[in-house]
């Protein structure tokens, strides 16, 4: 192999290496907003149940409206 061939190879070889560095991150950081979009889905469905509770509350008739009637 000529100096230029094995310059190239080490080359790309390092090229190589940093891609596979920077697919890694590009994986974690995937995961971690995953992560975050899980967060969030759970926390909305949370605030729907609260706002479904509280719309069954106010739908319920006060005992006091038919004790004073």
């Amino acid at each position: 192999m000529s100096e230029s061939n094995k310059c190239c190879s080490d080359l790309m070889l390092e090229l190589i290496k940093q891609n596979n560095q920077l697919i890694q991150q590009n994986q974690r950081l995937i995961e971690q907003h995953e992560a975050k979009d899980e967060i969030i889905l759970q926390s909305l469905q949370q605030n729907n149940e609260l706002i479904a509770q509280m719309y069954e509350q106010e739908d319920e008739p006060e005992g006091s409206q038919y004790l004073d009637g």
